[in-house]
């Protein structure tokens, strides 16, 4: 897809553009995550997680061969509607299971996930609306979007991040179950205000913002108690190559929460606006590359899911590398059409090869896995 900005490969960029998302945000992050809450919290449960999990990819394969070539499609729709009803499935097997729990902190917040994972469904289902009456170019197609990237995002993957961070600090750290609570309380009940965080730019009222302020400070909040119980379990964390990813991971945490608290500035909303293209896909990198993805390669690596050897730590280097650089390249290409209303030279090009790293570093991480 970077490539198609610098050579005319000739296809539908929009249809590959639904493929990416679709089979990033579900093929990797829903997949990845869900292993990693059946193997941290119920791997010696008796539960359906693995026939859920096998119908999941059924669906997701079925987006992988219908996207590409027909978009928004009777075909695609049908296996996007198929992989909603998969979550509802996914949805009670949560708090079928999370019951069993003892750490109500981790029970709280794995139910809430599932809360806001149903929540996000609401986005696609609008999405079929707006399609249906042709009201694609209307701001309702982009609060449907935003409904099901937020909820997924900040709702269901970081909250389920979250129980198992919290679950670490309870069994690792000397931290007291009343600022465990307050952590996953003060994130839960920021995520419906933070949503009108992202609807700023078609309702900029004074209520909207002021909501949108009250969902970022809350996130804050939530980053400030939990910063000393995070800096003290990295210190533990061995061995410093581990160390080293869950900092990232923690850097690109604050990043993102900085970001969200300033993006209530006037001026800052000015430059979304006039940037926004690279601006949000900046943005929804960030969180899914540098915030979720790091965290489950940590995850992977520190409960040995995934051995560390020389080909392993070169795929991570290279991986961290092209999200920093591409990340880089796309916030400093806002920022000059932001102030010099032109564009970094050579931009797209550049951004292809840094993104090019990503997926050659990912090529040597699953090779590995594979020969092992």
């Amino acid at each position: 897809m970077r490539l198609d900005y610098v050579i005319d490969l000739g296809f539908n960029y929009k249809h590959f553009l639904h493929t990416h998302s679709h089979i990033a945000f579900l093929g990797w992050m829903y997949n990845a995550l869900v292993i990693g809450l059946e193997f941290y919290f119920f791997r010696n449960q008796k539960t359906s997680f693995n026939r859920i999990f096998w119908v999941t990819q059924i669906t997701i394969l079925g987006m992988l061969l219908s996207f590409p070539f027909q978009g928004y499609a009777f075909w695609s729709i049908c296996f996007s509607t198929l992989y909603l009803f998969a979550s509802y499935w996914l949805i009670f097997e949560i708090f079928k299971q999370s019951k069993l729990l003892d750490f109500i902190v981790s029970k709280t917040l794995l139910k809430a996930a599932g809360i806001f994972l149903f929540f996000s469904s609401i986005g696609p289902f609008g999405l079929a609306i707006v399609m249906a009456n042709h009201l694609e170019h209307t701001v309702w197609n982009s609060l449907s979007v935003y409904c099901f990237l937020h909820y997924l995002f900040n709702g269901f993957f970081f909250l389920l991040i979250l129980s198992i961070l919290l679950a670490e600090f309870k069994k690792n750290v000397e931290v007291s179950s009343i600022r465990l609570t307050a952590i996953s309380h003060t994130f839960i009940f920021s995520i419906i205000p933070l949503y009108f965080n992202f609807i700023l730019e078609f309702f900029n009222t004074y209520l909207f913002v002021w909501v949108s302020i009250i969902g970022s400070l809350f996130q804050l909040l939530g980053l400030l108690l939990m910063f000393k119980p995070m800096i003290r379990y990295i210190k533990l964390v061995t061995p410093f190559f581990n160390k080293f990813i869950l900092t990232l991971f923690f850097s690109g945490l604050i990043l993102k929460i900085v970001f969200q608290v300033i993006s209530n500035i006037d001026a800052v909303q000015t430059f979304i606006r006039l940037s926004k293209t690279t601006v949000i896909i900046g943005f929804i990198h960030l969180v899914m590359l540098g915030v979720l993805s790091v965290f489950l390669f940590w995850f992977f690596i520190q409960f040995k899911l995934i051995k560390v050897c020389n080909t392993t730590k070169a795929g991570l280097f290279l991986f961290f590398s092209g999200i920093f650089l591409s990340e880089l390249l796309l916030f400093g290409q806002s920022l000059f059409i932001y102030f010099n209303k032109s564009s970094i030279s050579n931009y797209y090009q550049l951004l292809f090869y840094s993104s090019l790293l990503i997926p050659l570093g990912i090529f040597l991480i699953v090779l590995k896995v594979f020969k092992k």
